[in-house]
C-alpha cells in the first residue's frame, strides 16, 4: 500500500519540474522575440 505522504511528495516534485520547464520555455520565447525585434524592427505587426 502506498502512503499518502509518498504520493504527495511525487505530485509536488512533478509539479515543480513542470513549472521549471514552463519558465525555461517562457524565457526562451522572450529571448527569441527580443532577438527578432532587434534584427528587424520594421516587422512589429506581422
Amino acid at each position: 500500500m502506498i502512503s499518502l505522504f509518498a504520493f504527495q511528495d511525487i505530485i509536488t516534485s512533478v509539479t515543480a519540474i513542470v513549472i521549471v520547464v514552463a519558465l525555461f520555455l517562457a524565457l526562451d520565447l522572450v529571448q527569441r522575440k527580443q532577438g527578432q525585434a532587434s534584427e528587424s524592427p520594421g516587422e512589429w505587426f506581422g
